[in-house]
């Protein structure tokens, strides 16, 4: 849903640091993902991508997922693709690519607990 009245924010979820995070990690082959995109707070969002970090052999390789509805979105985060191109083949962590997101403007919306999941829509 779109709300009309708001522009949305560039925003992320840490899933491992979400206080549901662990419930939603027993895939042995997902470590621990973080989405990204652009969401109206307490409103659902309008174009979100992940990046999951799985293991590869002897290591943890992140690799970002983007469905079709958020590629327009993903275009227009030039700053993003161009910070995770000096990263290339890097194997970054989880807590790296937050302080890349962070560094490009993202804001972290991870919630923490139960109550930060359902924010007012005021």
């Amino acid at each position: 849903m779109k709300p009309k009245s708001r522009k949305p924010i560039r925003s992320y979820i840490h899933l491992s640091r979400a206080w549901y995070g662990e419930a939603n990690l027993t895939d042995s082959n997902r470590l621990d993902s973080i989405s990204f995109g652009l969401y109206y707070p307490g409103d659902g969002c309008e174009a979100e991508m992940t990046v999951e970090w799985t293991q590869l052999k002897d290591k943890s390789v992140p690799y970002l997922h983007a469905f079709d509805d958020s590629w327009k979105a993903l275009a227009s985060f030039g700053d993003l693709l161009a910070a995770i191109a000096k990263v290339d083949n890097k194997n970054v962590t989880p807590t790296q690519f937050c302080a890349i997101l962070e560094s490009c403007g993202f804001k972290d919306n991870t919630p923490l607990r139960y109550e930060d999941s359902y924010p007012s829509k005021s």
